[in-house]
């Protein structure tokens, strides 16, 4: 025991024991925990700050067992995230380059004269096909007529047109030449693209025009036969109506009516027919709208849905939203594919959103004043009787205010027995 030893032996212990612990801690200190304090004995001092530093060690390797393990977490959430946000992106890309495209359809979706067929070949139009698609310039050699040069013409990284450059001489376009032709054509995407913006803005702005003109005359009119000619009226000028109709729905006889319907521009009668299972149908019972850009027979037969009428290839329909029921169709059809747009598609939703508030209006006016001429009959048939003198001339008055006010023949009965003596007035 320490009792026991010299001041020599105690110190020279003291000595041994505080360098062994301070070995291993230096260690550590390296960076290297893989040590064990071992626990001395003699000077109890010295014993307890042993067991102390390796607690705290044992500390320590737990903290960093924790460290790692949550930086792997960390690293592993990491990279789920980056995976999702590469995924977002890349669906994004999609997107913005779905509707590049879409846009620029759209934009030049307008009859041309086709260009002729010597210069259209079947060896200019695979290059312009493949500089296209490849992003990249592409040349075409035709013999005795020089070397053409075919170059995509991109705006944000999407394809959006061809530009062939060409000149007599047989000698291949150099780097030089091709840089500066490059230069040109994407200062030409950007003007084409700056052109297309502006063109729509107009459109947008002149659609925009005739929506506040419809809703304006829409607004006066409290009849649902005249809003239905408006609505034919303004959607002829906001988009193509060769082929259109509007189709109301008759819940009290369950029928499907056609006050307004056009086959090639021109206005023509459709019959009223039970409710059934055509493309009308279908849009009143689901209440959604539907835009079917090619294959209408295809989808119709997918959907089980019956084919009346002219045949089609792309199809627009949206329903009529009234008072919470679906109480009409407005379509539009025609027997090209990809015909319509979803910038019109959007239009005729608009179109249908303004007629509904308008006939739910011009219902709800119809209904007040027809209880308005109910309260006013009722308080003239009040007055007439109330100005009768006897029991006869109350009841005969009576019959025939009401069966006027009805169009309809009226009794009265006077007594407990219907065998007595009855008033009628026809």
């Amino acid at each position: 025991m320490v009792h026991k030893l010299t001041y020599a032996q105690y110190k020279r212990l003291v000595e041994e024991q505080g360098q062994a612990i301070l070995d291993v801690l230096a260690y550590a200190a390296t960076g290297n925990l893989d040590v064990e304090i071992e626990i001395p004995e003699g000077i109890e001092v010295i014993t307890d700050l042993a067991i102390g530093f390796s607690y705290l060690m044992d500390d320590i390797k737990d903290l960093l067992r924790q460290q790692r393990q949550y930086q792997q977490e960390l690293e592993q959430r990491v990279a789920e995230r980056t995976a999702e946000l590469e995924q977002a992106l890349a669906e994004l890309r999609a997107v913005q380059s779905r509707y590049m495209r879409e846009q620029w359809e759209d934009y030049t979706s307008v009859d041309v004269e086709e260009a002729p067929d010597d210069t259209l070949d079947a060896l200019w139009l695979p290059a312009l096909a493949e500089a296209v698609q490849a992003h990249k310039p592409v040349h075409i050699t035709s013999d005795g007529n020089g070397v053409a040069l075919a170059l995509p013409i991109t705006y944000a990284d999407e394809s959006i047109g061809v530009l062939a450059l060409g000149k007599d001489e047989e000698i291949p376009w150099d780097d030089e030449e091709i840089m500066a032709a490059q230069d040109i054509v994407e200062q030409l995407g950007l003007a084409l693209e700056t052109q297309r913006l502006f063109d729509q803005s107009q459109q947008r702005a002149a659609e925009l025009s005739v929506l506040n003109e419809m809703v304006g005359e829409l607004a006066q009119l409290l009849d649902e036969a005249p809003i239905l000619e408006a609505i034919y009226r303004y959607s002829s000028r906001l988009m193509d109506t060769t082929n259109f109709y509007i189709g109301t729905y008759h819940k009290h006889t369950d029928e499907v009516a056609f006050p307004v319907a056009v086959e090639e521009g021109k206005r023509v009668p459709w019959r009223t027919r039970p409710f059934g299972n055509g493309m009308t149908e279908y849009l009143l019972r689901t209440g959604q709208p539907l835009f079917v850009e090619d294959g209408l027979e295809k989808w119709l037969r997918s959907q089980g849905v019956e084919s009346i009428g002219s045949p089609s290839q792309s199809w627009v329909g949206v329903p009529l939203r009234v008072g919470g029921e679906v109480a009409g169709v407005i379509a539009l059809q025609s027997l090209r594919p990809r015909f319509f747009t979803r910038a019109q598609f959007d239009l005729l939703n608009a179109v249908a959103n303004q007629a509904a508030i308008a006939i739910q209006n011009a219902r709800q006016f119809q209904q007040e004043q027809a209880r308005a001429q109910r309260q006013q009959m009722l308080r003239e048939i009040a007055a007439k009787v109330r100005g009768s003198a006897d029991v006869d001339t109350i009841m005969r008055t009576a019959v025939q205010e009401i069966g006027q006010a009805l169009g309809r023949q009226t009794f009265v009965y006077l007594g407990a027995d219907q065998s007595e003596t009855a008033h009628e007035d026809a």
